[in-house]
């Protein structure tokens, strides 16, 4: 046998590397894994608050429109109606503007506090003064029609 033969036989095959373990893959592919479950929770997230604020917003227009129907076929005595009107706002005006600044408005201050945050030309306060005295009357003669207009107008601005 020749010398290049001889350093031939001693010279081995060709061997391929290993193959390429998928596990644990790079630190780019942990951070995107990362990364999209945090959108997802922040997706899901937007989507519960989104259904969240659509019930609340259909619970109050429920409300409104039972109390205004209660007062069309006078199944409630209107100063139930008053005070269940009164408290609907309130609630939803607790729900928008700090507590500090609601928590203590009775009487006529309410009527004004609505007034302001009514952006309209229409005036609160004179129209819808039956809200604050129906309820410590014995009978009510006023019309609720415009005090319901105008709740309605302040229930579509906050909602």
């Amino acid at each position: 046998m020749s010398q290049v033969a001889e350093t031939l036989y001693v010279l081995r095959d060709i061997h391929l590397p290993q193959s390429v373990n998928g596990w644990p893959p790079a630190p780019g592919w942990l951070g995107l894994a990362v990364l999209l479950f945090i959108g997802l929770m922040l997706g899901l997230w937007g989507v519960y608050r989104h259904y969240q604020h659509r019930r609340r917003k259909q619970r109050i227009w429920q409300q409104f429109f039972e109390l205004e129907q209660a007062y069309q076929q006078q199944t409630l005595p209107p100063q139930q109606i008053m005070i269940r009107l009164s408290i609907l706002l309130r609630r939803l005006a607790l729900r928008c503007y700090p507590r500090r600044q609601i928590a203590g408005l009775i009487g006529s201050a309410w009527l004004q506090f609505l007034d302001q945050t009514l952006n309209d030309d229409q005036v609160f306060s004179q129209q819808a003064q039956v809200l604050i005295s129906a309820p410590y009357q014995a009978q009510v003669t006023d019309s609720l029609q415009p005090v319901f207009d105008l709740c309605r107008r302040w229930i579509q601005q906050h909602v």
